[in-house]
């Protein structure tokens, strides 16, 4: 209709201009970095930190986009496989507590469940979503939780941070949104990681909720369905 087609045409012009907004902050930055290294002023080895900073911001960006992208190409293929999405998600979280204290901290309940899914992009979903809640926390609890829910399994991820209003719950997972009331932009992150979590629920034909946790600060709930469409059942987890 024609109303849906000026609908994804806004959805276009802002997503155009909330992305030249991302990139005009590392790109004034790096400007200003080569300005103070031409013209000798500045401590030399703090301009190095800031260039590799930014460049690393920038790159961490244009990666995201392409995989935003990669995931919304109806001609992706995802590679479903019946595994064990608690031993799934108990090694995600393994992996990322290397990545400091904060993430040391998480804990984990996710026992023994056999579902159909994309061990990979199930990965990539726990490791943005435990990565954000562990960033905004600031140190504070994080919780991930794996459960059969009838024909479904629930991920869930709680976090103790400052949470997000109410009225913009909903809004959450729109590509470059930040809530910066109450999620610091100063933590980082440029707001595509909720977005790449979208893309992937929904190429398992799940859906992702937000809403306060239990804990008081952000909870995500992701439902997958057991069985990915045409497939039979999986068969029992194992013990």
């Amino acid at each position: 209709t024609l109303a849906e087609v000026r609908g994804a045409d806004r959805e276009r012009r802002r997503l155009f201009a909330d992305l030249a907004h991302e990139l005009a902050t590392p790109t004034t930055t790096l400007m200003g970095i080569a300005a103070a290294v031409q013209s000798g002023a500045g401590d030399q080895a703090r301009l190095l930190a800031l260039l590799d900073r930014e460049c690393a911001r920038l790159e961490r960006l244009i990666g995201d986009v392409r995989e935003l992208a990669t995931l919304e190409d109806p001609a992706l293929r995802l590679e479903f496989e019946a595994c064990d999405v608690g031993a799934l998600v108990t090694a995600a979280v393994d992996g990322l507590r290397v990545g400091g204290p904060a993430l040391a901290a998480v804990r984990v309940t996710a026992p023994a469940l056999t579902a159909e899914v994309d061990p990979a992009r199930v990965e990539q979903i726990v490791a943005n979503l435990v990565t954000n809640a562990a960033r905004h926390a600031g140190g504070a609890a994080v919780e991930v939780a794996a459960r059969r829910d009838g024909d479904h399994l629930t991920l869930t991820v709680d976090d103790a941070g400052p949470g997000v209003p109410e009225d913009r719950l909903a809004e959450l997972g729109r590509r470059l949104l930040r809530v910066e009331r109450a999620r610091d932009r100063a933590s980082g992150g440029h707001g595509l990681g909720l977005s790449i979590v979208r893309a992937i629920v929904a190429r398992h034909g799940g859906v992702i909720s937000f809403a306060r946790s239990r804990l008081g600060g952000l909870g995500v709930v992701v439902r997958l369905p057991l069985v990915a469409a045409t497939r039979g059942p999986p068969p029992a987890a194992p013990g």
